[in-house]
């Protein structure tokens, strides 16, 4: 049998110095931590001026006096009311307004017609009733619905030639000039 060398374990001898790479390696290391912490440093400072920027230029803005520019081109003041009307329109309580109209017809009753004008407040309704009585019954929902400041009848024709006598009519509808 043959017998195994003996291993000699040195625990406290010192280590070699440290090498030229490992050197470079470490300097690499605080070279970008310190140009990190410069880094950071510099966004710091720029959002600190930009903060400063703004606030001098609202400022500014509210020191400025407000005067409507005095040669301000006709086709963009047309845009402008153009774009005023339709978010006036746009800001009309159109669902509580067809929900008073839905909440109030009846089969008895078919809409053929609704004309919007929003400049006038107010709502046209025009269609065909069975018979006067459907047509009165479903004037009288609309009235009571809640939906419209006013509602009444513009007109109704019977048409003699025709032989179920179906009610003609057209409503109007006026609704609040408050949006809510």
């Amino acid at each position: 049998m043959k017998r195994l060398a003996r291993v000699r374990l040195n625990h406290a001898r010192r280590i070699g110095r440290l090498g030229g790479p490992s050197l470079a390696l470490g300097a690499a290391l605080i070279a970008t931590a310190g140009l990190a912490t410069y880094a950071f440093q510099l966004a710091d400072a720029a959002a600190q001026l930009q903060a400063q920027v703004l606030a001098r230029q609202d400022r500014a803005m509210r020191a400025a006096p407000r005067v409507a520019p005095v040669h301000a081109d006709p086709a963009a003041v047309a845009d402008d009311r153009e774009a005023a009307r339709i978010r006036s329109e746009l800001a009309l309580p159109w669902e509580r307004m067809f929900d008073a109209i839905e909440s109030a017809a009846s089969p008895d009753i078919s809409l053929l017609l609704l004309t919007p004008a929003p400049a006038r407040a107010q709502l046209t309704l025009g269609g065909e009733a069975r018979n006067m009585a459907a047509l009165l019954a479903f004037l009288k929902r609309l009235q009571g619905s809640g939906g419209y400041a006013r509602a009444y009848l513009r007109e109704h024709h019977i048409d003699p030639a025709d032989a179920h006598q179906a009610v003609r009519f057209s409503i109007e509808l006026k609704w609040n000039d408050t949006h809510g």
